[in-house]
């Protein structure tokens, strides 16, 4: 994983149990679908993040097999420099996500609107 600046994108529409994108979320059981939910989120986001798309990772909890973990599916990729240009961000948008400042430094915070 790079350690430049990257872009964070989570789908928070799993399995429906959280409030919105940072709102309170609870802990479940591990859910054997967390990869496969990955992975079509993963390939829908493919073309739209160019050059950082094949690069695009499954992080956190819900990316450790057997985990309890918060239903929330974070997705990670590199990009060249921060702040996202307007044109990716557009992309993301028209697919449902948001740009958040969550005030890191070197990563672009974009959970899905609600």
């Amino acid at each position: 994983m790079s350690h430049g600046p990257s872009i964070a994108v989570r789908n928070c529409d799993v399995n429906d149990r959280n409030s919105d994108a940072l709102g309170e979320v609870s802990i479940i059981s591990s859910d054997e679908a967390w990869p496969a939910q990955f992975a079509a989120e993963r390939w829908r986001l493919l073309s739209l993040l160019g050059k950082s798309g094949p690069s695009l990772q499954h992080f956190d909890s819900t990316a450790v097999p057997n985990l309890k973990a918060k239903p929330i599916i974070d997705m990670i990729a590199p990009i060249v420099s921060l702040p996202i240009d307007d044109q990716l961000s557009g992309r993301l948008t028209e697919v449902g996500y948001v740009a958040f400042d969550a005030g890191f430094f070197t990563r672009a915070f974009l959970p899905p609107s609600r």
